[in-house]
């Protein structure tokens, strides 16, 4: 019996098991490698949990894709890259334009309005000027990569 045991490990029962199931979908945005065909999109995937979603991998035209299949550019917050190929990150730029249109932005992120609530004369539907972070996770070159991209 762990009760009065002097282990404080005795004591500790396991976490909690959930019995609801897990909110969880994967949708394949392409799985052509290197170019890509009338029927399939160069890799990318796009993976949500709850109401958030992160994309694995950004084959060119990944945004046409995530725009064309359900895929929430307004609640998409990660994205992750595999390795530098060019099928597997060449749609980044199109892609952070894409989510960095603030039209994208769920109302439930922006109080609800279009307008520049926090009247600071931007525009933008967060209603207080703060720009929405989008973290992106990739192996060593790719912020170099994307600098040089994004900066031409």
């Amino acid at each position: 019996d762990a009760v009065g045991s002097s282990d404080p490990m005795a004591a500790q029962s396991p976490p909690p098991v959930s019995a609801a199931p897990l909110d969880v979908s994967l949708v394949f945005l392409g799985t052509a490698s290197m170019r890509p065909s009338r029927t399939r999109n160069v890799s990318g995937n796009a993976l949500r949990v709850g109401g958030e979603w992160t994309i694995v991998d950004c084959g060119e035209g990944t945004q046409h894709q995530i725009l064309n299949c359900g895929v929430a550019p307004g609640r998409t917050d990660r994205i992750f890259v595999t390795h530098l190929h060019g099928d597997h990150c060449f749609g980044l730029p199109g892609l952070m334009c894409l989510l960095s249109d603030n039209s994208h932005v769920p109302p439930a992120a922006n109080g609800g309005s279009d307008r520049d609530e926090g009247g600071d004369g931007d525009g933008d539907v967060d209603g207080g000027g703060e720009e929405r972070v989008v973290q992106i996770v990739g192996p060593r070159g790719l912020r170099n990569m994307l600098r040089a991209l994004l900066l031409a």
